[in-house]
């Protein structure tokens, strides 16, 4: 049975949202926690290029509170775990330290400037489990020397491989499947927020979904070749040609198990 989440009060929240996270009052609780910003138990260094609005909304409980809450309470702890699109690490820090010992967190994340951060926030939320960082790219239309254009948002929320008006940087491109084979991982669940890439993934990478047992993921509405694809039109994808079976839904962000039936 699927479990979906009513969002309520969407305009109101967003209102508050956008006043409790304003660069001041992020300027403010980065000063008052040296940076080193409280998250669900956990502490989130953000010294590196990371904005004061980004701050405030870790305070805040507010960036990616929707991952974070279906990670402490649908996440398999017995599973390797491969994040893709790991920003600077907050949702990481909360995967990790769910994992049970001996199990693996590759986190993939594209953007070179936050590699620090990723690396800081594990070390000081995840120093029990074996973490990975990948600093690549989910791409399967790569250009000749195996790098893709990225794009990079005022924030590290932004970051994408659509062109938007952020800097343009090359980035090298990688697959699942090559990650899959890279730290020889067998069955696995998968995290991914990557803005729109999960549709290449859904569509051509059959074979890096069949040892997958768990999805958490936020989606997106992308396109390919032309063909626009919904949020309900990914859902269906992965429920038919994937076999999954959709657990919970709170707004675009679901969580699919394998379907054992």
């Amino acid at each position: 049975m699927t479990k979906k989440e009513t969002v309520r009060f969407v305009k109101l929240k967003g209102c508050i949202a956008k006043l409790i996270t304003s660069p001041p009052v992020g300027q403010l609780i980065g000063w008052v926690f040296s940076d080193n910003i409280p998250s669900f138990g956990t502490r989130i260094d953000t010294r590196n290029d990371v904005s004061e609005t980004v701050k405030a909304s870790i305070f805040w409980r507010t960036y990616e509170s929707t991952e974070i809450r279906f990670i402490k309470h649908y996440l398999r702890s017995d599973l390797d775990v491969i994040e893709l699109g790991a920003s600077i690490g907050v949702v990481s820090s909360h995967i990790a330290q769910k994992l049970c010992a001996g199990c693996k967190l590759v986190c993939v994340e594209a953007n070179p400037y936050i590699y620090k951060s990723i690396h800081d926030n594990l070390a000081k939320n995840a120093s029990s489990t074996k973490c990975y960082i990948e600093q690549a790219a989910i791409s399967y239309s790569n250009n000749e020397d195996g790098k893709t254009d990225f794009y990079m948002g005022e924030t590290n929320l932004l970051s994408s491989l659509n062109p938007t008006e952020g800097m343009k940087v090359q980035a090298e491109a990688t697959t699942l499947t090559a990650i899959i084979s890279k730290y020889k991982i067998g069955q696995y669940a998968l995290v991914m927020d990557i803005e729109g890439g999960e549709l290449e993934i859904i569509l051509h990478d059959h074979n890096a979904l069949a040892n997958c047992q768990q999805i958490i993921a936020e989606l997106h509405v992308s396109t390919d070749g032309g063909v626009k694809f919904g949020i309900d039109d990914l859902i269906r994808l992965l429920i038919d040609k994937h076999e999954f079976a959709l657990r919970a839904l709170r707004g675009p962000v679901c969580v699919f198990e394998r379907n054992s039936v």
